[in-house]
């Protein structure tokens, strides 16, 4: 037998089960009719102790017969009927180790923590893509306010990128709270933030001081915090955390009762009979 050839026969048994040296003595037993341990030995290239403590093993396995001699002699079982023992055996540990498997997973499954949807999050959003990926379904999903403290450089590209979405909410009556720094720079609003000023449950205020962190809160089940000022290179943070909602919607209410109207500035494009009719609707409001 080649030694190439011993090799492969040697790793292919290995892979049925058998150690390296129970694949020797096996290979070497499988070239005689009957033999003994010293041949076996000689054969094998293994220490004789060696192969009396593989033959046992084997025995076992069902791989070899021991015969009644002096000196005492051993026989090979036939190698078509000794892979099919060893297929059997390792089909055997197989189904064995699924059923620990099993058992493994019932004990994992009653130590499980609650479900990941049971507990409140807090992640950070990247800016760009991510950001309008993340936020736009978040936006939409609205029902009934949506409140933000912004520069005036993000409120004019929040408009300018959510005008439509914004209109649409709107039209749901949801309404719109913001506040901005200051009327300078948007006292000619543009076409998109002229048709949201229209609405009458959109609001704008602005802060009795500088703005130092800006917000945006969907209902009290969403809240973004941006990490900057920067509008445009500035990822926040996003959380539906209970405690997190409630200190962002504290911060936004004590800053809209400190911000000022200047209902002029935002007129500018409305028709007297829209102007009169934003204030009826308010003074009905109060009333109400």
């Amino acid at each position: 037998m080649g030694l190439r050839q011993e090799n492969t026969e040697m790793e292919f048994l290995q892979t049925l089960g058998l150690t390296q040296n129970q694949a020797r003595v096996y290979l070497a037993l499988i070239q005689f009719e009957k033999t003994t341990a010293k041949i076996l030995a000689t054969t094998s290239k293994l220490a004789a102790c060696d192969v009396y403590r593989v033959i046992p093993e084997l025995h076992k396995l069902g791989l070899l017969e021991i015969l009644v001699t002096s000196p005492k002699e051993f026989q090979a079982t036939p190698p078509e009927d000794a892979i099919k023992i060893l297929l059997r055996r390792r089909k055997e540990d197989y189904e064995r180790t699924q059923m620990e498997a099993k058992d493994f997973l019932k004990g994992i499954h009653l130590e499980k923590v609650p479900p990941v949807t049971e507990i409140k999050k807090t992640a950070l959003i990247p800016c760009g893509y991510r950001a309008i990926q993340f936020g736009t379904p978040k936006l939409l999903a609205t029902k009934k306010r949506l409140d933000a403290i912004q520069t005036n450089r993000l409120f004019h590209r929040f408009i300018n990128n959510s005008a439509d979405d914004l209109k649409k909410l709107l039209r749901r009556k949801v309404e719109m709270r913001f506040i901005v720094e200051n009327p300078r720079g948007i006292e000619k609003p543009n076409e998109d933030l002229d048709a949201l000023l229209k609405y009458l449950n959109f609001k704008v205020r602005f802060a009795k001081n500088k703005i130092k962190a800006c917000i945006l809160l969907h209902d009290d089940t969403d809240a973004f915090i941006s990490t900057s000022l920067d509008p445009i290179h500035t990822p926040s943070y996003w959380s539906s955390n209970p405690c997190m909602i409630a200190v962002t919607r504290s911060y936004f209410e004590t800053t809209w009762k400190k911000a000022t109207e200047k209902p002029k500035v935002f007129n500018i494009n409305l028709t007297e009979r829209q102007i009169a009719k934003k204030h009826k609707f308010e003074e009905l409001h109060v009333r109400l």
